[in-house]
């Protein structure tokens, strides 16, 4: 069975131990100044051989200052770490998402690429319709190249406020074929320049996409309305009013996940490092006072000793990370 004096030792231990667990988490200097002091304290007294020592004053050394801290610095931590584990959950929740759509979603580089292929695609397509215009017997089947609107319009294209960018010029002429309409300046055209184009980007008014296109070797710029199936030429006035920058992805849920959790882990830091300025200056002058004490001299009691800590306890933290 454990004496008085194994009692002691034993109960210090365990608050040097929960001392240095919160001087761990919060990282602050003060903090590891007193946990050092503090063990010194209870070293000088398991060290003590000869029992010259009052183990009481042990005892008393903790009651007066270092219980109080830890009751503070526990309160803190419970309030720290209810925000660290929420912030840690949507975080998980987040890599959830992270993953699911970044298997579903293609990639920006991924769009890039397929754009590209889709120009010679258009041009081919384009030169297929008019040898079918023109009579020319082919076997090969047209494909209809709204597919790739489908796939990236709603993610990539630029969004407008009005059709009235895509309206065209009165009295134009159309050749026509299987309900697909080409005015007949642009299928000339295209034809001279062998049917090679270069698409620019696609804009999205509501559910209704109109891809912008450029005539290979030219500043000749075209309109495919997506929905009614119609090329034509773009008015120059109206064509100075649209963006004609790349495409690029609007809404990347990924990204913004990713920038969120990379925040979360940032206020989870935080959280752990940061007191608040009342709280770091009580514990200033708690070190102080813990150097210049002298625990062992015979003066030393709990009713002559002022404990700066009782104040801290009371401290208004609401709101304090």
């Amino acid at each position: 069975m454990l004496d008085q004096k194994d009692l002691i030792l034993r109960d210090s231990q365990r608050r040097i131990v929960r001392l240095k667990l919160l001087s761990n988490f919060y990282k602050q200097s003060d903090l590891i100044s007193i946990f050092i002091k503090t063990e010194l304290v209870h070293s000088i007294f398991k060290d003590n051989e000869d029992d010259l020592l009052d183990y009481n004053k042990l005892e008393l050394f903790h009651l007066q200052f270092t219980d109080s801290l830890l009751e503070l610095l526990t309160k803190i931590k419970r309030r720290k770490e209810a925000q660290i584990v929420l912030n840690l959950k949507e975080i998980e929740v987040n890599n959830k998402f992270i993953s699911r759509y970044g298997q579903i979603n293609r990639t920006e580089n991924d769009f890039d690429t397929e754009r590209k292929f889709y120009s010679a695609r258009v041009g081919q397509y384009l030169s297929d319709i008019y040898e079918r215009l023109t009579g020319v017997e082919v076997s090969n089947t047209v494909e209809d190249p709204s597919s790739f609107s489908g796939m990236y319009g709603s993610n990539y294209y630029h969004d407008v406020d009005s059709n009235s960018y895509f309206e065209r010029e009165e009295g134009l002429r159309f050749y026509e074929y299987e309900g697909i309409q080409i005015e007949s300046r642009l299928i000339g055209r295209l034809n001279i320049n062998g049917f090679k184009v270069r698409f620019i980007c696609g804009y999205a008014y509501g559910r209704d996409y109109y891809e912008l296109f450029q005539i290979f070797q030219s500043d000749d710029e075209f309109i495919y309305d997506v929905q009614a199936k119609v090329f034509y030429f773009l008015e120059e006035s109206k064509g100075e009013l649209l963006d004609k920058t790349h495409n690029r992805l609007k809404n990347d849920i990924v990204q913004d996940l990713t920038i969120k959790n990379e925040k979360l882990v940032l206020d989870n830091k935080k959280a752990r490092e940061y007191l608040p300025i009342e709280v770091l200056d009580v514990i200033k002058k708690y070190r102080e006072t813990l150097d210049n004490i002298n625990f062992l001299s015979n003066s030393f009691s709990v009713d002559e000793e002022t404990n700066i800590l009782k104040a801290m306890l009371n401290l208004n933290l609401d709101g304090s990370m």
